[in-house]
């Protein structure tokens, strides 16, 4: 992918130490957070679908039209049980 480095044993030493912390059990006093961020295009049709017929699917048109980007940003954490998530109307930056 293109935010990976070099996989190299620093990385992977890295990427086990995270592996490690999801594997501990709870701690109150020291709860893991996790937090992810998504950039997602918000499309409409440019024509209209039409309708299906018996036995078909609904055919849509492969174009469309972009209204904008939004952002999702979500936190969780999995031993507590909670996530909380923010959906911004737009991206600006």
């Amino acid at each position: 992918m293109w935010c990976l480095g070099k996989i190299d044993a620093n990385y992977i030493a890295q990427m086990e130490e995270v592996l490690a912390l999801y594997a501990q059990p709870a701690n109150p006093d020291e709860p893991v957070i996790n937090f992810d961020e998504a950039m997602k295009q918000l499309v409409s049709h440019s024509r209209a679908p039409i309708p299906p017929k018996p036995g078909q699917s609904e055919r849509i048109d492969y174009e469309y039209k972009r209204e904008a980007v939004a952002n999702i940003f979500m936190m969780y954490d999995q031993h507590r049980g909670w996530r909380k998530t923010k959906v911004t109307t737009t991206k600006k930056r």
